[in-house]
């Protein structure tokens, strides 16, 4: 208990509810005062009086306790704001330490210039980037370009300048000068503000970030990329003289005995089996590299199918020349309509129907070519070793449950054989890189390599598909279970093909054409046929063409073509390609060559040349410098009919034809040469008479 006096009068205060003093029930008199902040109560001060009664000096006593609030409010306020600040104080201390810390992480710094006082400030990190010390760096913009690597400082100031003139953000790339021999590379953004009333700039702020790792990646990945693609020439190149020599050597019926003509298919086929796996490695490098592009153009599914099968038939022919497999097409003929099931996912409806489906889908045919077949050579491979082996494919469309939400339907195409099989324990791992279903079987006597599947299923999934398989092993030969492999892709039909569908349908029925003077749409289709014929990498060993003798003269003057390569070999193999089909030839070494022989022919108002076969690589000059020069000599002589110069080259990438195209080029070819895309291409450009 503790005695005191307030307005002169005792108070009692009790501290704790085991003081031996008794507190009387009720006091006799209360008084009480609030404790408040401008914005809220902070609680209440009560003096309860169990004397005095008659509260002789209550209004003085109130008056005093008032006080007493005020100044203990007073106290508190002052005491919880420097809390407060002390909170706030250390909350940004933190924010800035999390700051930091992700600034070193990311390797990330901040800078802000003061343009009408030229002060420069820059955070911790960007002296680690710069590798400066604080105390020894001046701060201004002068000092920052003394900091940038002398080949690049020209460039950063005037993009500075650039951007304040046009008010504009600026975002680029330089290096910095860093002691010894190292180089660092920063990507830089700035932004400045300026006087709302004059315009003028008042500061720049800007982030400066360390892409040394990704620039290196970058070269990696260039390099790499050069150095595939040069590998890729340079085995392609003699590769061309084997198997196109061995071609012309197995067209020659009286000149070999039966073992020499086997000599030569194991030749030929080893060659294209080492042509595949080139293909295969390119591919699936530049889909790890991210390089892998895509054409969305239309073309005819069931088209497209037939190629599939042609060449599926040849390579059964190849491998199990000594048994028969049925290959078995579930895909209708003519203008009837596809059968299709109608897979209701969800409400148990399945059903075979006949639904008018459209022939066109809009996607890349090349590339879903070389899923196709290499789905159905791997059924050719593992079917069934006893009577009755078959290989079944075909596509069916799955209906989504809700159209109505923009929900595309998807196309499923599967490859079925009644084969070996595939164990439970291989199903998971088939499609990574490297992995086979049977090694030794694969690798040994079938030449798989494992990047099939692996290339096959990103494709589709880069195409907005899914691919699966579903497969059952059985030990007993004579009842197999084999594999099914299905995909999907997206339904994206071609407007205009489907409003004249029946008549697009009937003309892949009717025969071919003959010969017609080349058009832009005819060059379009010959690109693309020669391209799937020839640097696809869905290739699997492909017979070779039926031995063609010389087309049948339609006049007394064979046409000409010019065979442009630097490649005494390769040269003389084209040379000799193009004299069997009945045209004369002409040949230069370099495009300066080329284009020389060109402008003979042209000045001379003969006109014989009908054909340029332009090799891409060559020194002097190259194919697309003749390419472009002989474009540009066309103008300048008004030829109302250009000559046709298709591209012939053991650079087999998308940008190269990309770039062949770009030059000038009405199509594009790859060595090694596939005989039916030459073939096609001489007769689509070349004539007599």
């Amino acid at each position: 208990e503790e005695k005191g006096e307030l307005g002169g009068c005792t108070c009692h205060r009790f501290w704790s509810s085991e003081n031996s003093i008794e507190r009387p029930k009720t006091p006799c008199r209360t008084i009480s005062a609030d404790i408040v902040s401008p914005t809220k109560s902070l609680g209440q001060i009560q003096v309860f009086f169990y004397g005095d009664p008659a509260g002789e000096q209550h209004q003085q006593q109130q008056q005093l306790l008032k006080e007493l609030a005020e100044r203990l409010g007073r106290v508190l306020r002052r005491h919880w704001k420097l809390e407060e600040r002390q909170r706030s104080i250390k909350a940004l201390e933190a924010k800035e330490r999390r700051l930091s810390e992700s600034q070193t992480i990311a390797k990330i710094g901040q800078w802000e210039l003061d343009i009408v006082n030229n002060n420069l400030v820059w955070s911790d990190e960007i002296y680690n980037l710069f590798q400066i010390d604080p105390s020894k760096f001046g701060a201004s913009y002068e000092a920052f370009l003394n900091a940038v690597h002398p080949d690049d400082r020209s460039f950063i100031d005037e993009a500075y300048k650039q951007s304040l003139i046009s008010k504009e953000p600026y975002n680029i790339i330089h290096r910095l000068l860093l002691p010894g021999p190292s180089i660092r590379w920063v990507n830089e953004i700035c932004r400045t503000e300026y006087d709302p009333t004059t315009g003028e700039p008042l500061y720049s702020v800007g982030i400066v970030q360390d892409i040394t790792d990704l620039k290196e990646a970058q070269e990696m990945d260039r390099l790499k990329s050069a150095f595939l693609r040069n590998m890729s020439h340079e085995i392609r190149t003699p590769l061309n003289a084997v198997m196109g020599y061995t071609d012309l050597m197995m067209e020659e019926q009286d000149c070999l005995s039966g073992q020499n003509r086997e000599y030569l298919t194991t030749i030929r086929n080893s060659g294209e089996l080492l042509m595949n796996l080139i293909n295969d490695i390119l591919d699936i490098s530049k889909i790890e590299a991210g390089q892998f592009h895509l054409v969305s153009e239309p073309f005819s599914i069931r088209e497209t199918l037939r190629k599939c099968r042609d060449v599926a038939e040849g390579f059964r022919s190849r491998i199990h020349s000594d048994r028969e497999i049925a290959i078995i097409e579930n895909v209708a003929d003519g203008t009837s309509a596809i059968p299709v099931e109608i897979d209701e996912g969800g409400h148990g409806k399945h059903g075979k129907e006949h639904v008018m489906l459209d022939d066109c889908l809009v996607g890349d045919s090349l590339r879903f070519q070389q899923v196709f077949n290499n789905l159905l050579h791997n059924a050719i491979k593992f079917t069934s070793e006893e009577p009755g082996a078959r290989v079944e494919y075909g596509v069916k469309l799955r209906w989504q449950d809700d159209l109505s939400v923009g929900t595309p339907a998807m196309l499923e195409f599967y490859v079925k054989d009644n084969g070996v099989g595939i164990p439970k324990d291989k199903q998971k791992e088939i499609f990574q890189a490297f992995r086979q279903a049977h090694p030794g079987r694969d690798s040994h006597e079938l030449g798989g390599t494992g990047l099939g599947l692996t290339i096959s299923k990103r494709l589709v999934e880069m195409m907005g598909g899914q691919m699966w398989l579903e497969s059952e092993t059985s030990n007993d030969q004579r009842h197999p279970r084999g594999t099914t492999v299905s995909f999907t892709l997206p339904y994206k039909t071609c407007a205009v093909a489907f409003k004249n569908k029946i008549k697009q349908l009937k003309k892949l029925k009717s025969p071919a054409p003959p010969p017609t003077e080349p058009t832009e749409s005819s060059l379009s289709s010959s690109s693309q046929s020669s391209l799937s014929s020839s640097s696809s990498s869905s290739s699997s060993p492909q017979p070779s063409s039926a031995p063609i003798d010389k087309v049948q003269p339609r006049g007394e003057t064979p046409s000409r073509v010019l065979v442009v390569d630097d490649n005494l070999v390769n040269l003389k193999l084209a040379v000799r390609l193009v004299n069997k089909m009945g045209f004369q030839t002409e040949t230069a070494r370099n495009g300066q060559e080329a284009v020389d022989a060109v402008e003979r022919d042209r000045s001379s108002g003969e006109d014989q040349i009908k054909l340029v076969l332009m090799d891409k690589e060559m020194p002097v000059m190259d194919g697309l410098e003749a390419t472009r020069e002989i474009r540009r000599m066309e103008l300048e002589r008004n030829d109302h009919v250009p000559i046709p110069i298709v591209a012939l080259t053991a650079a087999a990438y998308q940008e190269d034809k990309d770039a062949c195209l770009d030059a000038g080029c009405d199509g594009y070819l790859t060595k090694p040469i596939k005989r039916d895309a030459l073939n096609e291409t001489l007769l689509e450009h070349c004539s007599f008479g």
